[in-house]
């Protein structure tokens, strides 16, 4: 079983993983963002670890880590399609049968990790970078949170845009169309991490390093303008969009197998595509309003830049910009 194979008997090249990692701007971002956002806990942490860790990992060590973490509470076999169920579960058992069950609950396991947000900043200085690469964020919500599809929606609002589209100013998201108008970016993006038990929500910026200033305050205002003055239609346009992606999820083997892991592992259940329909169809107006006045507004955000930083906004005042605004 091939499955079997990748999952338990696997090699890597750690060296040319994390150069390749190294030399992509936002992945070096997001590590940042984590650090900053979630000190001292395992969320903070990068994926790979740094170099002098990786290189002196021995054979044993690996086997050691494999027992201990590739566990039958922790592993998913997900299939879709042409697939016989028993002749699955029967491969599945010959397979993957020098796994082990975990010692430790999961409750157990749950009841020891803690993984605090701290409002923080983190900047790198390069002027030799043409451009400033950055991150906004701010705590959200778990897998599992009963307004995990209006944080979602909230993002589907915000948007993103990027030079090269080629809708160019003409676009739906409000602040999409004032970045494009005013020229204030390269390209933006909102993001929306989940875990267990927290999350991150906010904008990645890239833009010339005069116009940082102006664009930061412009995401933080269109925070600011969802959770107070957001209209209906607005809402009941993106509903719609949020629909059209989530509902892609389920169209195709690959998508819907992918889908099935992903949420058993996170949720312990598989969501219908009903389900989604209706807890994405059921979000109001004041639901918007509601989770972003909790989540966005008067907050300690995560903030991390890297590149010529020198305009780059004081922490005091993108702190200030979650609850009023730059005149």
């Amino acid at each position: 079983m091939i499955l079997s194979e990748l999952l338990l008997h696997s090699f890597k090249s750690f060296n040319d993983e994390y150069n390749s990692i190294e030399s992509k701007e936002d992945e070096v971002i997001f590590d940042q963002l984590h650090s900053a956002a979630f000190q001292g806990s395992a969320l903070g942490r990068t994926i790979l670890g740094p170099v002098e860790n990786i290189k002196p990992i021995t054979r044993e060590q690996t086997q050691e880590f494999l027992q201990e973490n590739y566990t039958g509470d922790r592993l998913v076999i997900s299939a879709a399609g042409a697939v016989n169920h028993e002749d699955l579960v029967k491969q599945v058992a010959e397979k993957f049968s020098s796994v082990k069950a975990s010692d430790v609950s999961k409750d157990q396991k749950r009841s020891v990790i803690t993984n605090d947000f701290i409002g923080s900043e983190l900047r790198v200085r390069d002027d030799s970078q043409p451009l400033v690469h950055f991150a906004v964020a701010v705590k959200a919500l778990p897998w599992n949170h009963p307004d995990y599809f209006v944080l979602e929606l909230i993002q589907t609002m915000i948007g993103s845009w990027s030079r090269g589209i080629a809708a160019g100013k003409n676009i739906a998201s409000n602040l999409g169309e004032i970045v494009a108008t005013e020229n204030l970016a390269e390209s933006y993006s909102t993001f929306f991490t989940c875990y267990q038990d927290t999350g991150l929500f906010g904008n990645y910026g890239i833009c010339q390093p005069e116009r940082v200033d102006d664009l930061v305050a412009e995401m933080l205002k269109e925070w600011q303008r969802i959770g107070s003055s957001v209209n209906k239609n607005e809402v009941e346009r993106n509903k719609q969009k949020l629909l059209a992606t989530t509902l892609m999820q389920y169209d195709g083997t690959s998508k819907i197998c992918e889908g099935i892991g992903r949420q058993v592992l996170t949720l312990g259940r598989r969501l219908s595509p009903y389900e989604v329909y209706v807890r994405i169809n059921e979000i109001s107006v004041s639901d918007v309003k509601r989770v972003a006045s909790t989540l966005l507004r008067d907050v300690s955000p995560a903030v991390t830049a890297v590149g010529p930083t020198s305009n780059f906004p004081d922490y005091n005042f993108v702190r200030g910009w979650t609850y009023w605004n730059r005149l």
